[in-house]
């Protein structure tokens, strides 16, 4: 090996170690919680299918990295670092393909550079745990191997790409054809035939494993069937055109370099080696559906892959023209870094963190972790089972304290199919059989009544913890009249339905301590989540209302003020702040406030109640009068219109009014009765 190429080596090795540095001591995610949720628990007996569902598959791949993470000191860390260990082989094999297509070494170097950076890139990987920080490696090697004609090893590296993530076989079988056409009969019968007993091996020590019953492939259709549904809830929130600008914006010299470098090559080449890995790429992150933001990580390398090839495209071209390109993609890489730097500069400051996709977990969670270990040691219930609603699984490895139940994720509906009865089984199953001191509710759509219909336990909200997670206790028990687990599938989904009947799926602000009166901590909780996060939008909105109840005028108008100016796209708030105004006698503010709302969002109704309170300031009594009736003959739910049609009507001197309003309460009480 030349002195230039260990140069360039060595270099990407320490540049891929250097990027991973300030991810190594991070917060966890719910990913990496759950796939190290055996080995952290294994001093305790735990096993896989037993103690955890079938994940990750193949089973022995599992088994090895509980071997790295060995024991709860250090574990996380050696994960990390054999993360950080496959960073720097992604780096080298990304070098290696751009030096085996253009024969260029700093073309190669500039590919392997931008990667070991932006493959780090925070909102993809950052501390996370995923198995395309382990596959991309050998995909990358794989088609360098077969740009250089050695048809077995790429075969072993497809095939061992298909071990990091099943789903990963789909290179070696889009590939195989290529292949043929390239190399012939032999060669790829040698190709298939090195791929399947890569395959083969992986699942003869699955059978010897006991991976491979009954048992096995019920938890493994099971977890297809959650992560289907699981995928619909970023369409259902979120939006995927969102992120994709987000994360454009986030690594811009690659997607403008890489996707330019890719053109140009693809356009002189005469193989379609590239355009097809292209392809692949492409639609596994399409058929996984982009749930998760890391499944763009291949496109990534794929993208620094391009920067290299355009890289050496450009230093084809005359100096004058070489240096314009050249200098401009340096400029905008530079900008792009220096955006980019507070990340690696200040990981865990949470300045830092709220600005991840996984704010809440990394900035809220390990304070919500704190708090229950507290609790649970003041209340000498250190190490009880609990269970955690939601994805949230880290607080398991948090508080030390294992789940209740042996599935440890979550999912959402349709409740309409057999595979689903084993989530059915481990949550409830396990809460029955377990009884666990405390659950916690990181996702709201969990109706505890339900719950104490169908167990028999009965469980006390405490408080909501950072005005987000509630957290209940165990109050008594009472004997069921029948075991729910043997029931048929369809009443195990009907219950799962009616337990999940909430319309928002995600981490969400929850405002059961203000609403069930416990106004002091409600408030305690929500000062607590600003002081974490002062940036939280809807923390500053509970944080109004909670002043607003408590006749606090003025901070209610700070709190309002401050949520207009995080999120000045949110309907009704304009209206509130508007109402605290004219309680503050700033009509004219209130007034402005109330044009600026129907500008942005047309009349709805409570801009139309607005205008009539309004009205009522002005000692416009009868025109205030008309807006209120307007809306409570629709909405008769409304008391506040009621209230202020009364008001109204009394300052008229208006009886017959304030008799027809009575008879009116009257009928509308009569029907409900009905």
């Amino acid at each position: 090996m030349d002195p230039l190429t260990t140069f360039q080596i060595l270099t990407l090795i320490a540049s891929a170690y250097l990027c991973r540095l300030p991810f190594l001591k991070f917060p966890l995610d719910d990913d990496f919680a759950i796939y190290t949720y055996r080995a952290r628990f294994a001093r305790k007996g735990f096993n896989w299918k037993d103690d955890l569902q079938i994940i990750g598959i193949p089973m022995w791949k599992m088994m090895l990295f509980d071997k790295v993470f060995a024991s709860p000191d250090g574990g996380h860390s050696r994960i990390r670092n054999l993360q950080t260990l496959f960073h720097a082989a992604a780096c080298l094999s990304i070098y290696w393909v751009i030096l085996v297509l253009t024969q260029n070494p700093w073309a190669a170097f500039a590919g392997g550079m931008l990667y070991s950076f932006y493959g780090t890139s925070p909102d993809l990987t950052a501390g996370s745990f995923n198995f395309e920080q382990f596959y991309i490696p050998f995909i990358f090697s794989g088609l360098a191997f077969l740009l250089n004609g050695s048809v077995f090893f790429a075969g072993l590296c497809f095939g061992f790409a298909a071990i990091a993530k099943c789903t990963m076989i789909i290179y070696a079988g889009v590939l195989t054809p290529i292949t043929w056409i390239y190399f012939g009969e032999s060669p790829v019968f040698f190709f298939v035939l090195t791929v399947a007993s890569v395959i083969i091996i992986s699942n003869l020590i699955e059978w010897k494993l006991g991976f491979w019953d009954a048992e096995a492939k019920k938890q493994m259709k099971t977890r297809m069937a959650t992560t289907l549904r699981i995928t619909k809830t970023k369409a259902l929130h979120f939006s995927i055109w969102f992120e994709i600008v987000l994360l454009v914006k986030q690594a811009l010299p690659i997607w403008i370099g890489g996707m330019a470098g890719l053109a140009f090559f693809i356009a002189e080449a005469e193989s379609i080696w590239l355009p097809t890995f292209i392809v692949i790429i492409l639609s596994t992150v399409f058929l996984q559906r982009a749930f998760s933001r890391y499944h763009y990580l291949p496109w990534f390398a794929l993208l620094s892959l391009g920067c290299g090839l355009g890289t050496h495209w450009v230093l084809q071209q005359e100096p004058e023209l070489a240096q314009i390109i050249g200098g401009t993609f340096l400029l905008i890489l530079v900008w792009n870094i220096k955006s980019l730097l507070f990340y690696y500069l200040k990981p865990t400051h949470p300045e830092t963190l709220v600005q991840y996709e996984k704010y809440d977990q990394y900035l809220y969670i390990p304070r919500l972790g704190k708090i229950l270990k507290r609790l649970m040691r003041m209340r000498g219930e250190t190490g009880e089972r609990i269970f955690v609603w939601g994805t949230f699984s880290q607080l398991y490895h948090l508080t030390d304290c294992p789940a209740a139940d042996n599935y440890l994720h979550y999912t959402i509906g349709p409740w309409d199919t057999k595979d689903l009865e084993g989530f059915y089984d481990s949550v409830v199953g396990g809460i029955i059989k377990h009884k666990p001191k405390y659950i916690i509710k990181t996702f709201p759509d969990l109706d505890m009544e339900q719950l104490q219909e169908i167990t028999g336990l009965k469980y006390k909200l405490l408080k909501v913890v950072l005005a987000r997670f509630p957290v209940y206790r165990l109050e008594n028990s009472e004997l069921l009249a029948a075991d729910p687990l043997p029931l048929s599938w369809q009443e195990k989904m009907q219950q799962m339905e009616d337990l999940t009947q909430g319309e928002w799926h995600a981490p969400a602000l929850n405002r059961e301590d203000l609403e069930r009166g416990e106004l002091t901590t409600a408030l305690k909780e929500c000062r607590n989540l600003l002081r974490l996060n002062p940036e939280d939008r809807e923390g500053n909105v509970y944080l109004g209302e909670i002043y607003t109840v408590l006749n606090r005028q003025q901070q209610a108008e700070k709190a309002y003020t401050k949520a207009i100016q995080l999120s000045p796209k949110w309907q009704d708030l304009r209206i509130h702040l508007a109402k605290i105004k004219i309680k503050l006698d700033k009509f004219d503010e209130a007034t402005q406030l109330y044009e600026e709302e129907i500008k942005l969002f047309g009349l709805s109704l409570d801009s139309t109640v607005f205008s009539g309170i309004l009205l009522k300031h002005q000692n416009k009594f009868e025109a205030a009068l008309e807006k209120f009736d307007s809306v409570r003959r629709q909405h008769s739910e409304r008391h506040d219109c009621w209230e202020l049609s009364i008001e109204c009507s009394t300052h008229l001197g208006n009886r017959d009014g304030l008799k027809s309003l009575y008879a009116e309460a009257q009928d509308i009480e009569s029907r409900k009765d009905r």
